[in-house]
């Protein structure tokens, strides 16, 4: 058997007090993922009880394979380095007597690599297609809100014909609803930004969690405070662009509490994948139909 490959991640929100951690394990011929919540914990927390529930995995893993662990944890990351045998070594405490934080979590951690050959990759910014980006993404869904609605919205551009289509994919606790649509726009972002619009329409005033993986979205939206004060125009007088859309957004969020969340584009996200497949048909459909009436026309 070859390495086996663990991509741990750990979130946590300071407003929810709720935490996630996500995990994938890949052994060379398959690839399994697991994810979990934990309340009242902190960022590294639930990154050590992700890692624990990683190994847990490995029971019936040969004793000396070689594991790798790959992390945005630099705590965990360094931990598996070597600081662990360290903190033992030390009965857990570090300078002035003071305990290591979580050190019954640690402890656990050193029981079961005991018998593995472990080394630590420490990844802050990884690849939107790699197997940590997953992890990041399944700690972050777990760490979301149980009742919470998620909308995965997207938008799709044709330069050529100008057309552009959205698409909507709605996970209300496991019951799915897709919508998508098409209308001629001058540009990408537009489109984008109508996508966001249209699945908060369809929500009909239920609070969620959006996700998108356009950044013109993700910073306008997080401008719109100020921007609203301005009159939708930038300190220079100019106006903002597709303001009309920014103020439809607006009025749409005075009645519902949502929260939006940037995720990468093309990363393997099952329902953000098929947004933007419903969006790219839209929009193609539209280009068909638009042919289809000309020439019969002419």
């Amino acid at each position: 058997m070859g390495a086996i490959t663990l991509y741990i991640s750990g979130k946590y929100s300071l407003e929810s007090l709720v935490g996630g951690w996500g995990c994938v394990i890949d052994d060379g011929s398959s690839v399994r993922e697991f994810s979990g919540e934990c309340r009242k914990a902190s960022p590294n927390r639930v990154t050590l009880i992700g890692m624990i529930q990683a190994l847990h995995a490995l029971c019936h893993v040969p004793s000396g394979s070689a594991v790798i662990v790959e992390t945005g944890n630099k705590l965990l990351a360094e931990g598996l380095a070597g600081k662990v045998h360290q903190w033992r070594a030390k009965g857990w405490k570090a300078k002035a007597g003071i305990h290591i934080p979580h050190s019954e979590l640690w402890r656990k951690i050193l029981k079961l690599i005991e018998r593995f050959k472990v080394t630590a990759r420490f990844v802050q910014d990884p690849h939107e297609d790699s197997l940590l980006c997953r992890a990041q993404f399944l700690a972050h869904t777990a760490q979301l809100e149980k009742r919470a609605v998620r909308v995965f919205v997207d938008g799709s551009f044709l330069p050529k014909h100008k057309a552009g289509g959205w698409g909507v994919v709605i996970d209300d606790q496991g019951s799915v609803h897709e919508s998508s649509g098409a209308m001629f726009v001058p540009d990408n972002n537009v489109m984008e930004l109508i996508a966001v619009i249209r699945g908060l329409e369809l929500l009909k005033g239920k609070d969620a969690v959006l996700f998108t993986d356009s950044e013109f979205v993700r910073l306008g939206w997080l401008q719109m405070d100020v921007r609203r004060q301005n009159n939708w125009r930038h300190p220079g007088g100019i106006r903002v662009a597709h303001h009309t859309w920014w103020q439809r957004l607006d009025a749409l969020l005075a009645n519902v509490g949502v929260r939006i969340e940037w995720i990468k584009g093309h990363s393997g996200i099952k329902h953000n994948e098929t947004a933007d497949r419903l969006a790219g048909e839209a929009a193609r459909d539209s280009v068909l139909e638009r042919t289809n009436r000309i020439s019969m026309a002419s």
